[in-house]
């Protein structure tokens, strides 16, 4: 098969092509800006988390006909939102604060990595590497590179699911974006070779950092199906 480019034609081999054929699905745009590690809302002092909070665990607790989540809920909403959505791991003893993301290129994201308080844990420029077909919350994940980072940096390997929804959605009263994501030094400790995700219960999330305390505790209420506050402020 060729690939027209210009007025030439360039040959490319079946992997080549399936890695172009990729790239051409990352669309990196709603990427673009700041985020905030979910695991903030836990220790937010703030009376309106609190609040968000106090309902979350209500309304667990209420659930007790639902086997599946009286289950999961079992020790609490916070807590079984804090196991699955820790950023503390053993190749990184720093809990994320957040991230900054700017595009590069034409196809690639600069991520720089925020501790807690806003300090800078490395920038890194990162490339498409492959689509995991069936990632976290079984959808499609994109599994991201960073060539320059240093062989034992815990940010080496990104993966992430698209941001859901869409910023704009936040401005009309909907929630806001936020992302699932995993990271590290290897491939390996990701993906494993049959293409499924070596831990599939890991869902260390991102929220738009670019948000109102009522937009943060909707976030909170929404997990819990509870009824959130859209009017526009």
């Amino acid at each position: 098969m060729t690939w027209t480019e210009g007025h030439g034609k360039v040959c490319l081999s079946g992997k080549e092509r399936n890695r172009l054929e990729n790239r051409m699905r990352f669309d990196r745009t709603e990427w673009i800006g700041n985020w905030e590690n979910f695991e903030l809302y836990f220790t937010d002092t703030d009376p309106a988390m609190c609040k968000a909070w106090e309902d979350a665990e209500t309304a667990s607790k209420n659930r007790k006909k639902d086997i599946v989540s009286a289950f999961l809920f079992r020790h609490g909403a916070k807590q079984f939102w804090m196991d699955g959505c820790y950023t503390i791991t053993k190749e990184n003893p720093v809990r994320l604060g957040g991230w900054h993301v700017s595009p590069v290129n034409e196809e690639d994201v600069s991520v720089e990595w925020l501790d807690e308080n806003r300090k800078s844990l490395g920038t890194f420029v990162y490339t498409l590497d492959t689509i995991v077909e069936k990632g976290l919350e079984g959808k499609e994940n994109y599994l991201l590179y960073a060539d320059e980072a240093p062989e034992n940096c815990p940010f080496r390997y990104l993966l992430s699911m698209p941001p859901m929804p869409e910023h704009s959605e936040k401005l009309k009263g909907g929630l806001i974006s936020h992302l699932h994501f995993q990271f590290a030094s290897t491939r390996e400790q990701i993906v494993k070779e049959n293409g499924k995700l070596k831990k599939p219960h890991w869902y260390a999330t991102m929220c738009d950092a670019d948000a109102t305390m009522q937009q943060r505790c909707n976030i909170v209420r929404a997990l819990h199906k509870l009824e959130i506050d859209t009017e526009v402020r």
